[in-house]
């Protein structure tokens, strides 16, 4: 239910990547119940196989109970509790939404992250890996989610592989174009940082 967590000591005033940041998500604890009959659960961090930990909570309608431990490294670890408050807007097509407010600013949100306390990515000043990347780099990581999607080996140097059993001819051909298109423009990217080197 959240990114990796480095066990870090974070600073709001350094810009850090929301995906180093352990997150509680109010859609994932909506759509397990969680606001149904005081209801108990855990959420659980994971990067892979590799556990991040995870946090125990009691939740109803009005308000999320999280009790987790908090680990810096060179520090004893923290059991921490933090009460979250709950609140619930209309949907267009009827029911009704949960969101988050922030402990920090107040603000509706759907997805806090923890930093000790949990906190709303923008009073951790957090921003998405994403929006740093160059264009080279953002077509690398274009080029090999098509790749994966293909079943192909990782690495936008590697050969192509094949067409994978049960894919279409029209797929397969989009993805492909899509692939050798973002090759491209990965290898001029490159290229172009290595001569502003030179």
């Amino acid at each position: 239910m959240g990114g990796p967590n480095s066990g870090k000591s974070w600073s709001a005033s350094a810009k850090g990547e929301i995906e180093d940041y352990r997150s509680v998500d109010v859609r994932s604890l909506n759509r397990a119940g969680a606001f149904i009959h005081r209801r108990r659960g855990t959420v659980s961090w994971r990067v892979g196989e590799r556990s991040l930990g995870y946090a125990h909570y009691v939740a109803d309608d009005e308000s999320v109970t999280l009790k987790y431990v908090y680990r810096v490294p060179g520090a004893e670890p923290q059991s921490l509790e933090q009460d979250i408050p709950v609140t619930w807007t209309p949907c267009h097509l009827g029911g009704q939404r949960p969101w988050f407010i922030c402990p920090g600013c107040r603000r509706r949100v759907a997805l806090l992250y923890e930093a000790k306390t949990f906190r709303c990515r923008k009073c951790l000043n957090l921003s998405y890996r994403s929006q740093k990347e160059t264009d080279s780099e953002r077509a690398i990581r274009r080029a090999e989610k098509v790749r994966e999607r293909l079943g192909w080996r990782a690495g936008i140097l590697c050969p192509n592989g094949g067409k994978p059993k049960g894919m279409h001819h029209r797929t397969f051909f989009t993805l492909t174009s899509l692939q050798h298109h973002l090759q491209q423009q990965a290898m001029g990217g490159l290229l172009a940082a290595i001569d502003r080197l030179n």
